[in-house]
């Protein structure tokens, strides 16, 4: 998927006309690598902490929910990395190097200590694209109100009728199938679905709680929780103090 088919997905998603995303080109002027500057011009709003596709009772933003792309003004540079994603615990974080066309990781479970950047081997857009659709599903995991096994197998069979992309959003090894529709879009870790979004869910405030099948007969109750100052404050603080523990064993 190119940022073309990105672009032209996110607004039929959000029913908007796809300028809505964009930041001006003046104010990404300052990104060194042209494939994040082109992201960040057609989809910057996206990531941005106030936004008019978040809902305000949701934890959640349409790219910051299992992983975080980083507000345009946040981008965090590391020598000649500029960083735009981090691992929801910051265990990796994702980012561009120089005129790179492809995306360089740091801090996978089977990396270095040091957790020096690599380059994944895997194209910067599709790196950008697959992460953006996966923040797009999650972003409204918590406005299901229930999920059972009959929704899963009926929501599989729609998507079992179309065609999957396969793309990949950390490394050069691991894909990941996406199954998108007019009105339902997931991802999953095989070639079936786990995790699924409807048409028009980002509009909806988060129940109470979720009541969730699991397959092997059990059923989960989780209670949603809404965006606070706190939750924000806390999540910014864990990735930090995850990355300088990170940095504490590498100079030892």
């Amino acid at each position: 998927m190119d940022f073309k088919q990105l672009q032209s997905f996110l607004a039929d998603w959000y029913e908007t006309d796809p300028k809505e995303f964009q930041l001006s080109k003046s104010a990404v002027s300052a990104i060194e690598n042209p494939v994040l500057k082109e992201f960040y011009f057609l989809f910057g709003k996206l990531a941005e902490t106030n936004n008019p596709f978040s809902h305000s009772k949701s934890i959640y933003g349409p790219l910051s929910a299992q992983d975080h792309f980083l507000p345009y003004l946040d981008l965090k540079i590391d020598g000649d990395i500029t960083i735009f994603l981090i691992e929801n615990q910051g265990n990796f974080e994702i980012g561009a190097k120089g005129v790179s066309l492809n995306g360089f990781v740091a801090g996978l479970l089977d990396s270095t200590e040091e957790a020096s950047f690599e380059d994944s081997g895997v194209p910067l857009v599709e790196l950008l694209a697959a992460n953006a659709l996966k923040e797009t599903v999650l972003s409204v995991d918590d406005r299901h109100r229930s999920i059972t096994i009959e929704d899963k197998m009926n929501w599989i069979e729609i998507l079992n009728s179309e065609s999957s992309q396969q793309l990949r959003y950390v490394s050069r090894d691991e894909f990941v199938s996406y199954h998108i529709t007019k009105d339902l879009i997931a991802f999953g870790f095989s070639n079936n679905p786990d995790f699924f979004a409807l048409r028009g869910m980002w509009k909806k405030p988060p129940p109470r709680m979720q009541l969730i099948e699991r397959e092997n007969g059990g059923r989960v109750e989780t209670y949603t929780s809404e965006a606070t100052k706190f939750s924000k404050i806390w999540t910014t603080a864990s990735i930090y103090f995850k990355k300088l523990f990170r940095l504490s064993k590498s100079n030892r």
